[in-house]
């Protein structure tokens, strides 16, 4: 959203409504003043959205839905709106989506991604209760996702693979970016040979992890003895914290992620599970790294095989991984294709211009 903020603002007059659970600290507030006219932001706090949620029982919205929502809030923020007098609402996610019921102005709502999928597939690594609770989630949003759609004049999703998810055949394509002036290759040393960044607390990625591990580092250290390998991000569990040994790091909270990438040679995401787009996988590229994925996330991504390597089996991440280590010639090739790739497809100008077409497309037949 910062950068879609940072793009939209030569063209539009902005005023940004959010929500938040605490206090949002002035000087984040003064680096968005730059780029909007107003900035109002709600305060929900974390025990009533708790609430509102274990009420959801009540209501046929998903659980996520009703944790963001508030009746008051929804009315302070139709008292901004009806002063700003905009041309048109831009909402970012299905969960803010019950807030658009009452605007007769012009609505767009990005989907970002299909979280029907997310969370069955949640649900089929799950057992119990739990697994109960993503497939009643699941299907509340597979109901939700297409009702809204009678809300909205146009709708945008951030790959083909969740236009297709959420079989809605109309729906825009505007995917993420990848700020290429900030995330560029490094004239340094890497002391990793392969690396996984992430949010370390979300599940996809923890079990990615666990994947490679377990599936892929014996085999790989096997046959690479002197292998050293990186994870790192935000939010690790003690058990991911745990995986840390005398050839895997574990960092949490590096002040500038760049340096992970820039430390390790290539970037292996053994990713099964999730919905959307990898952003990782883009700043791995933009940053040099060959990088080693599977289907589900290229699906989004759409590299060819010169500037990404698919493995569909820890028999192949183990092959891609040892061929890119290997083989000077090979990296380089990959490195190069990567880095063209995501400049010529993923600046965030590129994907800005495709959301600024349909938002003037909308104000003018409005």
């Amino acid at each position: 959203m910062y950068h879609q903020i940072r793009h939209l603002s030569s063209e539009f007059s902005i005023c940004l409504i959010c929500l938040n659970d605490t206090d949002v600290p002035e000087d984040h507030k003064s680096k968005l003043s730059t780029f909007c006219q107003e900035i109002h932001v709600f305060i929900l706090p974390k025990w009533k959205s708790i609430a509102n949620s274990s009420l959801s029982f009540k209501h046929t919205e998903p659980i996520q839905v009703r944790y963001f929502y508030s009746e008051s809030i929804h009315r302070e923020m139709r008292k901004v709106i009806d002063d700003f007098k905009p041309d048109l609402a831009y909402f970012q996610l299905l969960r803010t989506a019950l807030y658009a019921q009452d605007l007769s102005v012009p609505k767009v709502l990005d989907y970002m991604d299909a979280f029907s999928t997310i969370a069955l597939r949640d649900a089929s690594y799950s057992s119990g209760i739990r697994k109960a609770v993503f497939k009643n989630e699941a299907k509340r949003l597979q109901q939700f996702e297409q009702k809204v759609l009678e809300w909205f004049d146009e709708t945008t999703v951030i790959s083909e693979n969740d236009r297709l998810e959420l079989n809605i055949p109309s729906v825009h394509i505007v995917t993420n970016g990848v700020d290429i002036q900030k995330y560029k290759p490094q004239d340094r040393k890497p002391t990793y040979d392969i690396c996984f960044v992430g949010n370390l607390g979300y599940a996809p990625n923890q079990r990615a992890i666990y994947f490679l591990k377990k599936k892929i580092l014996p085999s790989l250290r096997f046959k690479y003895p002197s292998l050293k390998v990186l994870i790192a991000g935000a939010r690790p569990t003690l058990k991911i914290k745990d995986i840390a040994n005398d050839y895997i790091d574990v960092q949490a909270d590096l002040p500038d992620i760049r340096d992970a990438y820039a430390s390790a040679k290539v970037f292996v995401a053994p990713i099964f599970t999730g919905a959307g787009q990898q952003n990782k996988i883009l700043e791995a590229m933009a940053m040099g790294l060959p990088c080693v994925t599977s289907t589900i996330v290229n699906s989004s991504i759409k590299a060819d095989q010169n500037e990404i390597m698919i493995g569909f089996s820890a028999k192949d991440f183990i092959s891609h991984t040892l061929k890119l280590l290997r083989d000077e010639e090979l990296y380089n090739l990959h490195r190069d294709a990567a880095l063209s790739f995501v400049r010529s497809n993923y600046s965030w100008k590129v994907q800005g211009d495709k959301l600024s077409a349909i938002l003037h497309s909308l104000i003018k037949e409005s």
